[in-house]
């Protein structure tokens, strides 16, 4: 069954390579410390609700820390989310 006119045949050789060289980068990037929580731009603004272009305005001035590059950011959630601190209890007086 072909994947129709205007596509190559699917190179099975290749797709292994592929996936194989992108398992070894993650694994690099496990041991550089890089989060395991990385998203999209998109995707964090969806998650969060934080606007993309507000996103992408915390990456060019340094506010929020992103892997990638031009055109395919990531960002962590963990970075996005405020840490959660316990509310403080109120004492009867």
């Amino acid at each position: 069954m072909g994947r129709g006119p205007h596509h190559a045949p699917l190179d099975l050789d290749r797709l292994r390579s592929t996936i194989q060289r992108q398992q070894e980068i993650s694994q690099a990037d496990r041991a550089e410390g890089r989060p395991s929580d990385l998203h999209s731009v998109f995707e964090a603004s969806v998650l969060t609700g934080i606007s993309t272009w507000t996103l992408h305005r915390w990456i060019r001035r340094g506010t929020i820390r992103c892997w990638g590059h031009v055109g395919c950011f990531r960002v962590s959630i963990s970075d996005l989310l405020p840490e959660r601190q316990p509310r403080p209890t109120e004492v009867p007086q």
